[in-house]
């Protein structure tokens, strides 16, 4: 692994990506002045759009969570005219073009499933990109996301194993299935799927943890097959607690899709604060939330926001996400080892709510996997 590389990473917006975020979602009169402060502080003001490496030498230089936001920095600002625009054009269509795929390919899927009666639905990306953005080329997305229900996720992997669709599994990622919320599926011309059968890779292997989204989810419409999205409450808390960890892709993007559910519909902040009380995301969810009170003027009724920031937070809670939220890869491998095993008995504890030795017990089984995941994908590789 290239430790390296995620010294690039990210966690919470800093100074320069909010900046690069009100550009995105604020009034475009606004935006503009906060999208030419944020070019100047990131050097990026006087760049010849006449040079063939204009997008080179725009996009290297940023985080690839500020790349993400472009599309919708670009759609935001089309009046104001800057020089910049008519050369993301390109970059604009490309995007239409991958989510189109995924779009399509993930439709795919979903005929499949209502074939074979599975219910499903569709998750993060695709759907918030569908309901909420203006244009679905306004947010890039590396895959598509579907959930099922977790008492149908062997027999769905199992039929997808012996060839019953167009997807792909790995055998090495197959083995994982015990362990996971959601595997990773590939489709044709190389299109990634990520089947879940729970919203939370913390409680991936807690089966009831994902009722709640069945429970409330609406029928949708949707590249011509009928399947289930998330009710806006759920989508907007799911989206927010997106955001917790620190990752290779500062997961920054959260804010957007918080900040555009938040403009389309109303929501039902009583039950935004029973989510928070039920699941172990509170230090996090305190901290989102203030934040998008005071840049993005989201506001909650007073009562519903002093009860959330009144909520209890245990030890491990507050523990867990200090562990999630800084780069456990910055002294390389035995800082991962360290931190990440600390991370994730804490993980095993809190979240499955197993015993000290019932934790080192699944601990040693999530390692010995591990490895053999590995050395599976590496003898895969190594043809």
């Amino acid at each position: 692994m290239n430790y390296e590389l995620f010294k690039n990473g990210g966690h919470f917006p800093n100074e320069t990506q909010t900046l690069l975020l009100k550009s995105a979602l604020s009034d475009p009169n606004i935006g503009f002045s906060y999208f030419l402060r944020w070019l100047e502080i990131n050097g990026l003001d006087d760049l010849d759009t006449e040079n063939d490496s204009f997008l080179s030498f725009f996009f290297d230089s940023l985080d690839i969570g500020s790349q993400r936001l472009i599309p919708l920095v670009t759609y935001n600002l089309k009046m104001s005219g800057h020089r910049y625009l008519d050369r993301f054009k390109g970059y604009q269509k490309n995007i239409w073009v991958k989510n189109q795929r995924t779009f399509l390919e993930t439709a795919s899927l979903i005929k499949f499933l209502n074939d074979i009666e599975i219910p499903n639905m569709i998750i993060k990306g695709i759907s918030l990109a569908s309901r909420y953005y203006p244009k679905i080329e306004c947010r890039p997305m590396a895959d598509g996301d579907l959930l099922i229900p977790f008492s149908d996720r062997k027999k769905v992997l199992n039929l997808i194993r012996e060839g019953k669709t167009s997807m792909s599994l790995k055998k090495w990622v197959y083995e994982w299935v015990d362990f996971d919320h959601a595997v990773h599926l590939e489709g044709l011309n190389g299109v990634d799927v990520d089947l879940h059968w729970n919203l939370f890779t913390e409680y991936g292997q807690v089966p009831h943890s994902t009722n709640f989204a069945w429970e409330k989810a609406e029928d949708f419409s949707w590249a011509g097959v009928h399947t289930k999205v998330l009710n806006s409450t759920d989508e907007f808390f799911l989206a927010l607690v997106h955001g917790r960890h620190f990752d290779l892709v500062p997961p920054i993007r959260w804010v957007a899709d918080c900040v555009l559910v938040n403009r389309k519909v109303e929501i039902d902040w009583d039950r935004f604060e029973y989510l928070s009380r039920t699941f172990h995301f509170k230090p996090f969810v305190q901290k989102s939330i203030a934040y998008l009170e005071r840049e993005f003027e989201i506001l909650l009724p007073e009562s519903n926001l002093s009860r959330i920031m009144s909520q209890k937070t245990l030890v491990l809670e507050k523990e867990y996400y200090r562990l999630l939220s800084i780069n456990i890869h910055k002294n390389g491998f035995w800082s991962l080892l360290y931190l990440g095993t600390k991370r994730r008995m804490i993980n095993i504890k809190l979240f499955q709510g197993k015993t000290l030795i019932e934790s080192i017990g699944y601990l040693i089984k999530w390692y010995i996997q591990k490895i053999k995941f590995f050395y599976m994908r590496m003898k895969s590789s190594n043809g």
